[in-house]
């Protein structure tokens, strides 16, 4: 993976709640571990380059969805404000556990959907994050999920056997360092940054109405979402047939 985003200037430091809805502004850096687990939906209201955690500072900004035993459900928004250009770097690290968050915990029934709207850029930090119990989703509605930016980041899988799946809508996008071409070879690369290939971990799909289309740089992959070829036709359709009645 290549190396590093930018530094984000800190204008101040703000301590992450749990289950609450969080207010960041430009420049904020998160401290505190964020958990998310009693199965009410929360939103985190991002504008202009927040941070949240450090990747060195004990205690310093990890996000956890969906943890604890006890069937605990995890359903978090991430938001940008602006409409474009709001970016969100989630770098949490902890001594003890080095990982950014944990998505589900270890044991049965927990589970976590992450989704982006608002058009904001979330970028993953050089830290693993742990995929541990549940079925997990990540929803990239409106705007972008980097796991290519930063040297270092992988998943880690705990031996509870949870999933991890991701769903691109048609203003969304994920990004990740290797050349791939299809959901296959999604799945691939999520195995060969520490989840197993059993069909159901380290999955893409497009959202309903959508197919996924692949972009290569020769480095990296964009994966977005495009109208079906059905729908895009239909969608032609309609349009020739509104020209012509317009002549008549």
């Amino acid at each position: 993976m290549s190396f590093g985003a930018a530094a984000i200037g800190q204008a101040a430091t703000v301590a992450l709640g749990e289950n609450t809805n969080m207010v960041f502004a430009d420049g904020d850096n998160a401290s505190g571990d964020a958990v998310y687990n009693d199965g009410n939906p929360y939103t985190w209201s991002i504008t202009g380059n927040v941070n949240v955690g450090d990747g060195v500072g004990t205690n310093a900004g990890r996000i956890f969805v969906g943890t604890n035993s006890g069937a605990k459900i995890g359903d978090l928004t991430l938001h940008g404000t602006s409409g474009a250009g709001d970016t969100l770097l989630l770098n949490g690290y902890h001594s003890a556990d080095r990982v950014l968050g944990r998505l589900g915990h270890n044991t049965g029934g927990e589970s976590a959907t992450i989704s982006i709207t608002g058009g904001l850029a979330v970028t993953m930090g050089g830290r693993n994050l742990k995929i541990a119990q549940g079925t997990n989703t990540f929803q990239v509605l409106d705007g972008s999920l980097d796991y290519a930016t930063n040297t270092g980041f992988g998943f880690l899988k705990n031996d509870g056997g949870g999933s991890v799946g991701h769903v691109v809508g048609a203003s969304g996008s994920i990004i990740i360092d290797a050349v791939i071409t299809d959901a296959a070879g999604f799945t691939a690369w999520a195995d060969a940054n520490g989840l197993d290939a059993t069909g159901k971990i380290g999955t893409v799909t497009a959202d309903s109405g959508l197919t996924l289309a692949f972009a290569n740089d020769g480095t990296n992959t964009t994966i977005t979402a495009i109208p079906e070829p059905s729908s895009a036709a239909l969608l032609g359709l309609g349009g020739l047939t509104l020209i012509l009645r317009r002549r008549m």
